[in-house]
């Protein structure tokens, strides 16, 4: 299970299903896309806030932690690229593409 340390907290974050859905409320898209900057930190957001039950950063207090510090989007970056390239090992596709698996 990965994490990620976020003003001196420890926060699990996950690709995951819980991640994908609170995304897509978010921001009203239909899974994941990157189209644009703004897209991916706010699936690097809905991977802690969705997998951390106790979660008390919102999504202001996320931006300034990562403006202070952008090693926590590496770290975010390294989580969503390992999953991606799970998915694609396994021939599944990825969120969002509108493939289905044959």
């Amino acid at each position: 299970m990965s994490t990620v340390t976020i003003n001196g907290k420890e926060y699990v974050a996950k690709y995951s299903l819980r991640a994908l859905f609170m995304y897509e409320r978010m921001t009203g898209h239909n899974g994941f896309e990157t189209a644009n900057t703004e897209d991916s930190f706010r699936f690097m957001y809905a991977m802690i806030a969705a997998n951390n039950k106790e979660c008390d950063l919102d999504w202001d207090g996320f931006i300034d932690a990562v403006e202070a510090n952008p090693g926590i989007a590496t770290e975010l970056t390294a989580i969503i690229n390992e999953e991606v390239s799970k998915m694609s090992a396994l021939g599944q596709p990825k969120s969002g593409d509108g493939s289905k698996k044959k």
